[in-house]
């Protein structure tokens, strides 16, 4: 009888390939109706992008492969490409999904010789390559209301758990945010736990996967950011940590086979994960932490296969690795302290920094009631305010340079809406052509500049080096026209606030519509002609033509108002 083998790795069991894909796809639903709440077609959109295009991908390689097409029916290929949609923004453009999913069924599967035979996880691979290739796309996300940003890690990362949970009403609701994915940036299936958690019972309850695997990676994150003086539950909710873990280190192909492996590799996830995201430019590892996992899982599999009965176990090999564990765990310890001590040397540093440069921008002693400022559109504006309660601006920003580079900025802004100061904090421009930012006089020429400046290049610009020049003004521009949105803004909110306290202050009404003015001046003519007089203080400033109706009334009225002859000596002037 002629048998044929399928590829490893073989577990015997009354489940077939089928049978657990589809579990898979079950579990994904979860996600996959989160993300249609949150973003309705576009979501939907994606995931039929993703999954026709990875599986017509697939058959037309099967085919070439002299393999039957059907073996898109097996599921494997539908759950990676199901995968690689729920890890990507909601606005990627749908050309680009696609071009990820043949990329990641393409190369990250068939090229190996179909399911089985991997050794990346496919919808990584695909996720991965648009990453590299489409960098400033898959970076940008958007929430279900349109708000444009990064993930909560990078405003965690830069500007401090305390910061973020601040602008959403304390820890308590960020908490909340994070794990029901309201009004948090993200990947479409990422954002919402609750949902990846519903996925993660299913699987457990059909025994697809072991539990202890995303456990163990999800508590070595949050144990290392802990020990690094971060929120663990912050570094945990955010991001694609959790979805990670839940659904792509258990894959059972690319992953590592022996119980013991699997517990060495989801430790060495979680380890990477946090040091990609702490040390790195990238503010998510967790995608890259797997594949490192997935390279090394051969390596895993070997040193910790189970001791074949009646030999020895290999104690030199079990004293090298917990050796190289303790002095992993080691050099973890005094990384974290030394980046403890480095960042206390770095804030007294930009401490000092930030101190000459507002003396240096404005000139002038100015009151700085909240130094985190307000994160808004882009930009941090702090607040400041002179001895008359005027409200200055400074604001943080970033402008890009040429050849995509940063350059950070910090800018004050006086009340009437003009440039009071302008100082480059950091740039890499070319040495005589970008270089020109730096210079002293070329920041000074910007104060009192307002935003119907237009760019003057022999002013603004440096010879043979416009490109930068032009989107510093352009940055500029934008900053000052959002200082004025933002002042606005402001502005309605004190206005609500007074209108709920149930009185008016002194200075309200002033500019009223005359309409609103006419009908008080008839309530008070009706209370002269029934009292006998107005006030001292009553009718100054009212128009002429109301003025002459007052008069007219109390003249009538012959009851203790001014005579005729007043009348005729004041003639039109105004009271």
């Amino acid at each position: 009888m002629d048998y044929k083998l399928s590829a490893s790795p073989h577990v015997r069991k009354k489940d077939t390939l089928e049978m657990v894909m589809y579990d898979v796809v079950i579990a994904l639903l979860p996600c996959m109706a989160s993300a249609v709440y949150y973003f309705g077609w576009e979501a939907v959109k994606i995931m039929l992008v993703a999954v026709t295009s990875g599986l017509i991908t697939e058959a037309i390689l099967a085919r070439l492969m002299e393999k039957s097409w059907k073996c898109i029916l097996d599921g494997s290929g539908l759950v990676t490409a199901l995968l690689l949609a729920l890890i990507v923004p909601h606005l990627t453009p749908l050309w680009m999904v696609a071009l990820g999913s043949i990329f990641g069924i393409g190369v990250g599967k068939m090229a190996y010789g179909g399911v089985g035979e991997n050794i990346f996880n496919p919808a990584l691979v695909g996720r991965i390559f648009m990453m590299i290739s489409f960098p400033s796309t898959l970076y940008k996300f958007h929430t279900a209301d349109g708000l444009a940003g990064a993930t909560a890690f990078p405003l965690v990362k830069y500007m401090g758990a305390d910061w973020l949970a601040s602008n959403v009403g304390g820890k308590a609701e960020l908490y909340k945010n994070l794990f029901t994915g309201k009004e948090i940036l993200g990947s479409m299936g990422e954002i919402n736990k609750g949902a990846i958690l519903v996925g993660f019972l299913y699987l457990g309850f059909r025994k697809r996967l072991k539990w202890r695997v995303p456990l163990v990676v999800v508590l070595t994150s949050g144990l290392l950011s802990y020990l690094n003086g971060e929120d663990p539950i912050i570094s945990i909710l955010s991001g694609g940590l959790i979805f990670g873990a839940v659904y792509m280190c258990t894959d059972m192909v690319s992953g590592p086979v022996t119980e013991n492996g699997k517990a060495v590799f989801a430790i060495f996830v979680g380890t990477c994960a946090f040091f990609i995201r702490k040390y790195t430019s990238h503010p998510v590892g967790i995608g890259y932490a797997i594949l490192l996992g997935n390279v090394i899982a051969p390596l895993i599999n070997k040193y910790t296969e189970p001791r074949v009965y009646g030999k020895d176990r290999n104690m030199k090999k079990i004293y090298g690795i917990l050796s190289v564990v303790i002095l992993f765990i080691a050099g973890i310890f005094m990384l974290t302290s030394l980046d403890k001590i480095n960042q206390k040397r770095k804030e007294a540093r930009e401490e000092k920094i930030m101190s000459q440069v507002k003396s240096y921008i404005f000139q002038k002693d100015l009151r700085y009631d909240d130094e985190e400022g307000i994160y808004y559109e882009g930009y941090v504006f702090i607040p400041a305010y002179d001895e008359y309660e005027n409200r200055y601006y400074l604001v943080l920003g970033e402008a890009r340079g040429y050849g995509s580079k940063m350059i950070k900025f910090a800018m004050g802004i006086t009340p009437d809406k003009k440039i009071a100061g302008v100082r480059i904090l950091e740039a890499s421009e070319t040495e005589g052509l970008g270089a020109k930012i730096t210079d002293e006089k070329w920041m000074e020429h910007w104060r009192g500049m307002d935003s119907d400046y237009k760019f003057d290049k022999e002013k603004d610009a440096a010879a043979g080096a416009t490109y930068t020049y032009k989107n510093i003004h352009k940055t500029f521009n934008d900053v000052l026209v959002k200082s004025k949105n933002l002042s606005k803004d402001d502005s309605q909110e004190e206005e609500e606030e007074l209108d709920g306290e149930g009185g008016a202050t002194d200075t309200e009404g002033w500019g009223e519509e005359e309409t609103e003015t006419r009908d008080t001046q008839m309530s008070e003519t009706e209370e002269l002609d029934g009292e006998g007089g107005a006030t001292d203080t009553e009718g100054w400033g009212e128009e002429e033509t109301e003025t002459q109706d007052t008069q007219i009334s109390e003249t009538q009225d012959g009851e203790g108002g001014a005579t005729d002859s007043d009348w005729e000596e004041e003639g039109d002037s105004k009271w």
